[in-house]
């Protein structure tokens, strides 16, 4: 994609307070490229990309290898955030290193899907469990093996509705699978 280059000059101590901030807000060229995108299209800001500040310049670098399907799909990502690909990935790094991920909105729309989802299947749970409660009223029924395994599906759903509440909140501990 071909973009125009706009070059500006600044007073040393205000270029360094914009670096201060464009360091958290992905760099300053991203800064810039939203502040412009804010003035041209009559919008707000974004802060979509949100990294904490370093205490010292970053002097060391890796080197990472990625197949071509994954290599593209890290150009969208970081088109996407008007980023290049080494600033994408140290975002990336970087959010990973120092905070818990903020899901996107459309992430929290889905979790909240998933989250009533599970408390649907609990009040269907709960409704035969009183009608097992009923049941075992009944002369000559042992449905106390039932009952414990509907509690502890009551209680599965519960620790599901946690993790996904916990998950809205950026806490991923659950989905991390055992390697």
């Amino acid at each position: 994609m071909d973009m125009a280059l706009i070059s500006l000059r600044l007073p040393d101590d205000l270029a360094a307070r914009f670096d201060a901030i464009a360091e958290g807000e992905g760099g300053r060229s991203a800064l810039i490229r939203r502040l412009v995108t804010a003035v041209v299209e009559g919008g707000v800001v974004s802060t979509a990309v949100e990294v904490p500040k370093r205490s010292t310049p970053a002097t060391r670098r890796i080197e990472a290898v990625f197949t071509g399907e994954e290599f593209a799909l890290i150009e969208k990502a970081a088109a996407e955030m008007e980023l290049t690909r080494s600033a994408w990935l140290g975002v990336v790094a970087r959010r990973r290193i120092h905070q818990r991920p903020k899901p996107t909105p459309r992430d929290l729309r889905e979790l909240a899907g998933i989250r009533d989802e599970i408390r649907r299947i609990g009040v269907n749970v709960n409704q035969i469990a009183q009608a097992a409660n009923y049941a075992a009223r009944q002369p000559g029924i042992d449905f106390r093996p039932e009952l414990r395994r509907l509690e502890a599906m009551r209680a599965q759903l519960a620790e599901w509705i946690s993790a996904v509440n916990k998950a809205r909140q950026g806490d991923l501990s659950f989905w991390h699978t055992p390697s």
